[in-house]
């Protein structure tokens, strides 16, 4: 029932399925290297515009890789797309980020036909997994379901309260959108996919034009703690792969959409038509 409800509507919502012991670990951690907590309210004194760690953060620190391989998460991913899953090498930690966003896609530059946002194809499967650590308050997460799909976005958006250890999987090519808060968010959002074509896109966009300043190349360690669990993709260190999306990309300027990231912005009360 997931999967179908997945490739349908485009998401899939699971309460509680981090246990709390695991995400206080995970709000002590991020607390603990932002070095702020509830009480913290002016962000831009403390230089956290942004509110987002490195996303490669998540590669260096061993002590955090139990929760990006917790096993009732991939076994859900698994469950939505297939067995043959892949972590994209990345994850975003966030934190004391109390700003909303717009409705948008998370789509990266694609440069073949068809694009890889093209409902058509079969072998476009990616999960992009968000959960929040925090303490007892839900984040408001909205989002249209089905417009994952071309000319599928009929129905109205729905809004959903993510309560610390909910985690919602949604396809990058679904419009989402969160509200503003009145308190700090701590959370994360891990990417994985299958391995192709599509998964190359994703990585080495994020690698040669998204975070080249703060992109970390896998350690020994970390590939060696993915491919234990059938999580690691090895052609992201191919050299040959490499420098063709390098040359590919070589153009290609963050700032610049439509050629960068190939996502379309909504306000929150704009139809998705």
């Amino acid at each position: 029932m997931s999967h179908q409800s997945y490739v349908e509507e485009g998401f899939w919502y699971s309460k509680r399925l981090i246990d709390l012991e695991m995400v206080n670990h995970m709000l002590q951690f991020t607390r603990s290297i932002s070095g702020l907590d509830d009480s913290d309210s002016d962000l831009v004194s403390n230089g956290l515009k942004q509110g987002f760690l490195s996303p490669c953060f998540l590669v260096k620190e061993p002590s955090i890789w139990p929760f990006l391989s917790y096993p009732k998460l991939i076994s859900t991913i698994r469950n939505l797309i297939g067995p043959s899953i892949r972590f994209c090498h990345g994850g975003d930690i966030l934190f004391a980020h109390r700003s909303g966003f717009p409705f948008h896609r998370d789509l990266w530059f694609d440069f073949s036909e068809p694009p890889s946002w093209d409902s058509g194809l079969k072998n476009f499967k990616f999960v992009r997994a968000i959960t929040f650590f925090h303490e007892y308050r839900p984040i408001t997460f909205g989002l249209y379901p089905g417009s994952h799909l071309v000319n599928s976005c009929s129905r109205k958006a729905i809004w959903i309260d993510v309560n610390p250890g909910d985690v919602v999987f949604f396809d990058p090519r679904l419009l989402h959108s969160g509200l503003a808060c009145d308190f700090p968010k701590y959370g994360a959002i891990l990417t994985f996919a299958f391995e192709n074509k599509h998964a190359y896109d994703y990585h080495f966009y994020r690698q040669f034009v998204q975070i080249p300043d703060r992109y970390t190349p896998p350690s020994k360690s970390f590939v060696d703690f993915l491919s234990k669990l059938s999580l690691y993709s090895p052609s992201i260190m191919d050299l040959a792969l490499q420098n063709f999306y390098r040359q590919q990309l070589a153009h290609i300027s963050p700032a610049e959409p439509p050629q960068g990231y190939l996502y379309t912005h909504f306000n929150n009360r704009t139809a998705c038509t």
